[in-house]
């Protein structure tokens, strides 16, 4: 269930901006105080983490919303005490039962593309710092008279990050990792059919909140993590009324393979 608040859309920007320019600080310091780490081999790893994903779209008297299974492609590459991750959920189509309901055969469709540069803080490489950049899409159909609309979101923003990877034993480990997206910001373009006339371009902005955290084990060049993983995206119009959500929460299995020496 989704809980909107009430604010200013001034006063929203600029809380939002002083939150990123906030964290971008916290960032900048961490990256200067962090201590050298001893040399270590670079290494590879890809991933994919099986996942349930559901998503919405809201317009006056057309809100769709639908749900499906996918999966997050995870590749980063570990090298000193920084690592690059990208991460991304394919545009998969989730059941619309609203648009199945009155026979028109289309579905909607969303899709998830990450990018984080880590900083471990510690000698260990325990914990780290992170930042980088979030793109979200969702494409929806719904019903007019004569045809399909169909409405396409595109946000974007910066990833701002916390997070910790444990040894526990030689063979098991935890991982852990809190984002925060605090301005998203892009627009919602819709394709109309004819003859009915075109409709302008929206503005939309929003926000999104991720947590991961994972035990995992690993043998040889392979490893495997159970956990739980929530996403909670939600962007408004300029005019406060409510535009798009993702949210995705629940347990997932993830495996690696790890190139380079262990």
């Amino acid at each position: 269930m989704r809980t909107s608040v009430t604010m200013p859309g001034r006063e929203r920007s600029g809380n939002m901006r002083r939150l990123k320019y906030a964290l971008q600080a916290c960032l900048a310091f961490a990256l200067l105080a962090a201590p050298p780490t001893t040399a270590a081999a670079a290494q590879t790893r890809i991933g994919l983490e099986p996942f349930y994903f559901w998503g919405r779209h809201f317009e006056p008297g057309n809100d769709i919303s639908g749900a499906a299974p996918g999966f997050f492609v995870d590749l980063r590459h570990h090298t000193g005490r920084f690592e690059l991750k990208l991460e991304g959920v394919p545009a998969i189509s989730v059941h619309s039962t609203t648009i199945s309901a009155i026979g028109v055969p289309e579905s909607q469709s969303i899709g998830i593309l990450d990018s984080d540069l880590r900083l471990y803080v510690d000698s260990q490489q325990r914990f780290f710092v992170s930042v980088g950049e979030a793109l979200a899409t969702q494409t929806t159909p719904f019903a007019v008279s004569g045809g399909v609309t169909h409405t396409d979101s595109r946000v974007v923003g910066g990833r701002y990050g916390l997070g910790t990877s444990l040894s526990l034993s030689r063979a098991t480990f935890v991982e852990s990792q809190f984002v925060l997206m605090p301005a998203l910001h892009g627009v919602v373009s819709y394709r109309v059919p004819a003859p009915f006339a075109p409709l302008a371009p929206r503005a939309e902005a929003g926000s999104n909140v991720e947590f991961v955290a994972a035990i995992g084990t690993h043998a040889g060049r392979s490893e495997c993590l159970l956990g739980v993983h929530s996403i909670n995206y939600a962007a408004d119009f300029t005019d406060g009324t409510a535009a798009d959500q993702i949210v995705s929460v629940g347990v997932f299995g993830e495996y690696r393979y790890v190139f380079g020496r262990r």
